[in-house]
């Protein structure tokens, strides 16, 4: 089983023989091929490209299968500076910041997104990350002074112990149910900006409406939002539920250092559908490492 697909030794072989007869076959067509073979697709009806070239490199680096060098197939290999945006020095309270929103950033292309991977860049310790998978951006905007921060979500990790021991859920529930998990990979408030509970505000709007944003561009609606954070320099907030310290070896490629889970624990112990109980489903002033 690889990234939730039951890959079986005549499967192998069919691949392998297709690489071996079709060596120019990118990683892109191949994982096209395969998706077909496997009628391998996501909620929405459309081919499941990106875990199937998850699971074909998987595969090549445990030399079950061999595969050709990944070929660069994009005509821009330098990525443009993006572009400088003004900042507000901001000290004040929340409620005079005006209204807060939270907006998805729709497009890759649009002057939102534009705007979050600039902020991302200059001013979070990961940078802006790469962009692939399913992903929500958001934007974060005051009324009386602009943009003040950005927040990201993916699809949760694949397998994770303290994660998994904190919801508690068997093997089998896992992999049926992991679709329903996402991650919260970026958390940005501009460091020029100095609003007491400004970050619990903002995670709390953003959780009350990820669930739908998620389902109207995906076709699945999560119940459950985790977190990574640099347990060094974590302060208290959030509402997040701790799950728990994970090994210095799981830090991320940018940064080795300790980071920590973070979550509301729904039911997904079930091999069906997740689902959160009323207590623990995001809403009002709720726990907000709920989703929905």
């Amino acid at each position: 089983m690889v990234c939730g697909k039951d890959f079986t030794g005549e499967m192998i072989s069919r691949i392998q023989a297709k690489v071996n007869a079709e060596p120019d076959l990118s990683r892109r067509q191949l994982s096209r091929q395969v998706c077909e073979w496997l009628d391998w697709r996501k909620a929405d009806g459309g081919w499941k490209e990106g875990s199937c070239r998850k699971a074909l490199a998987r595969l090549n680096r445990k030399k079950v299968l061999i595969l050709p060098e990944r070929r660069r197939i994009c005509t821009d290999p330098v990525r443009p500076a993006p572009e400088k945006v003004k900042v507000a020095e901001v000290t004040a309270t929340l409620g005079e910041l005006g209204e807060v929103r939270v907006s998805p950033v729709l497009s890759r292309h649009s002057p939102d997104s534009k705007i979050a991977r600039a902020l991302l860049q200059g001013y979070h310790p990961l940078g802006a990350g790469a962009s692939r998978g399913a992903q929500m951006r958001y934007l974060v905007r005051s009324s009386r002074f602009g943009p003040v921060g950005v927040l990201t979500f993916s699809s949760g990790a694949w397998a994770l112990k303290k994660r998994d021991e904190h919801i508690g859920w068997s093997e089998t529930a896992r992999r049926q149910n992991l679709q329903y998990v996402v991650s919260n990979d970026r958390f940005l408030i501009l460091p020029t900006v100095h609003v007491e509970n400004l970050a619990s505000h903002v995670l709390a709007l953003v959780l009350r409406r990820l669930a739908e944003d998620w389902e109207q561009r995906y076709k699945i609606r999560p119940v459950l939002a985790e977190t990574y954070v640099n347990v060094a320099g974590l302060a208290e907030g959030g509402r997040w539920l701790e799950g728990g310290e994970l090994p210095k070896s799981l830090g991320t490629a940018e940064s080795q250092e300790s980071f920590g889970f973070a979550g509301a624990s729904p039911n997904l112990h079930g091999s069906g559908r997740a689902s959160a109980t009323e207590g623990e489903r995001g809403g009002g002033d709720g726990e907000v490492g709920g989703v929905g």
